[in-house]
């Protein structure tokens, strides 16, 4: 292991071979005979860098640190870090390269930190989507890019804007098809291939990597290394569950496309990792494809929810029990003293409002939101309004945040929901973001967000589902798919907060 005496402490300065400085402010990670630092600029202060060394560099290491270099710096994706030079200390006998510092934590320490040590199928899905994005680009360059390490702790998510990043490309190679690209190092266990044990890797490597991340995500258990897997397999029995049986929440449909990505033989598992990504969407709506007709013993308000827009999938209630006689009883008793409460109540009501006094008259509130004052379908109240309790989450009435489109434009734009009404579990409003305002309709669970909006201009149903996490909303969304499984519209994540409704509304 590296040794603490030989890193470079804090306050250090590194000179690169173009004179410039950069001052060590933290050790961010280390392992064998390497670290990565968080530097910054001497001469521009707010110029914060990432900062990878090797120390005492064998060939393949300096081999190894110039090939991910020279990757990094041809390639340009939103949810992989830029490269700006790799340069040598010869007094230190060490190579350094300088990188985008990104400040968040990585997915495997946010695990930890859940209450279960797991993510819900929303969260998962709207983390990965912008890896997964990268993970096809890298397989999509003329020499395909494998790269070989994708788990929980090589993804980084930012704190500020909830980004996503896929680091340490230390194991990435390019795939040739004519020719064995053999590995030197394994990877992580749990998370790498059987063929990298060894044999020869392809993209489908990472098709393996990614089903096995998800696995961690929503179960909270690493899988099983698939060189424990193949030593089983002799015996048909293979030591690494189905998610679904790890963690009953996990959809068996779900289960089951992850199941097949990490397949031990490579040519069993999907061709692409787009191929997996659609599998597992489709998956993942299968959950709340039983409609139901609407309860008759709830309370709607009248228009909420419009008869033109498309039927939203939601899960079966539970009938309600028949009433007891004693219960009948009871709720006789109950209805007659309330009726008799009430009547009382309205002749001093009735009484009081015949001789309505001067100071009487109840004038509109206006609130002040942010120095603004709006009154309007989307304003606050403007006194405290008591609410029953209820088991579904009271949503507020304006909700600002950004979506990233991944299928289509390639985007990080503004989203906001604003006039939103709700009634029990059912909500509508309208939906600003895409470049697109049209209405919504959905329901909400006690943790869940679910909704649709019908795009009519291009004639698509996009669908959202969402997770309420500490004050946030934070979820993924998808277009429409055809008779065949085809995908044919957008995708990607979103995050939402509450907004002051001015806010909503001026960003119309």
């Amino acid at each position: 292991m590296l040794q603490e005496q030989i890193t470079l402490p804090n306050g250090a300065i590194i000179q690169d071979r173009r004179g410039e400085h950069y001052v060590v402010e933290a050790r961010l990670g280390q392992g064998g005979f390497s670290a990565v630092y968080r530097v910054r600029d001497r001469r521009t202060k707010s110029n914060v860098f990432a900062l990878k060394e090797v120390i005492d560099p064998k060939p393949q290491e300096r081999r190894n640190l110039a090939f991910e270099a020279g990757l990094l710096m041809r390639l340009e994706h939103p949810s992989l870090p830029r490269v700006y030079q790799v340069f040598e200390h010869v007094r230190l006998n060490r190579i350094f390269m300088l990188m985008d510092y990104i400040d968040g934590k990585n997915l495997e320490t946010l695990r930890e930190e859940q209450p279960e040590h797991r993510f819900s199928l929303s969260q998962s899905l709207a983390m990965m989507t912008p890896i997964v994005d990268a993970v096809a680009y890298l397989h999509k360059q003329n020499r395909p890019v494998v790269h070989r390490d994708i788990k929980p702790a090589n993804i980084i998510i930012t704190s500020a804007l909830g980004d996503a990043y896929l680091v340490d490309f230390g194991l990435a190679k390019e795939f040739v098809a004519e020719k064995t690209t053999n590995v030197f190092r394994y990877g992580t266990p749990g998370y790498a291939a059987p063929e990298q044990y060894g044999q020869g890797t392809n993209p489908r490597t990472d098709v393996y990597a990614l089903g096995a991340t998800l696995y961690t995500l929503l179960t909270g258990a690493i899988p099983t290394d698939a060189l424990t897997r193949s030593i089983n397999r002799q015996d048909h029995l293979d030591p690494c569950k189905r998610a679904d049986e790890v963690y009953p929440g996990v959809p068996k449909a779900v289960a089951q496309v992850i199941e097949r990505a990490m397949s031990l033989r490579n040519e069993d598992r999907f061709d692409t990792v787009e191929e997996f990504w659609q599998a597992l969407r489709i998956a993942a709506t299968q959950k709340k494809t039983e409609l139901i007709a609407p309860d008759p013993l709830s309370v709607h308000e009248p228009g909420l929810l419009s008869t033109n827009e498309p039927a939203l999938v939601i899960s079966a209630r539970p009938r309600r029990a028949a009433l007891s006689r004693k219960q009948k009883i009871w709720l006789a008793v109950v209805l007659i003293l309330t009726f008799i409460v009430v009547s009382i109540e309205g002749i001093f009501v009735f009484g009081a409002r015949s001789h309505p006094s001067p100071t009487s008259t109840v004038s509109k509130r206006v609130t002040t939101v942010s120095g603004q004052q709006r009154v309007g379908d989307c304003a606050l109240p403007a006194l405290p309004t008591v609410v029953a309790a209820s088991r579904y989450p009271q949503l507020a009435p304006c909700y600002g945040g950004t979506i990233v489109d991944i299928g289509v434009t390639r985007e990080k734009t503004n989203l906001f929901l604003t006039n939103v009404k709700q009634q029990n579990d059912q909500i509508s409003g309208m939906f600003i973001g895409l470049q697109q305002t049209a209405p919504f309709t959905g329901y909400v669970t006690d943790k869940e967000i679910h909704f649709k909006v019908s795009l009519q201009g291009l004639k698509e149903t996009l669908s959202f589902d969402g997770d309420f996490n500490v004050g946030q909303i934070i979820g993924s969304f998808s277009g429409a798919y055809n008779d065949t499984g085809q995908f044919t519209g957008d995708q990607g994540s979103w995050t939402l907060l509450p907004v002051a409704p001015s806010d909503g509304r001026s960003n119309r």
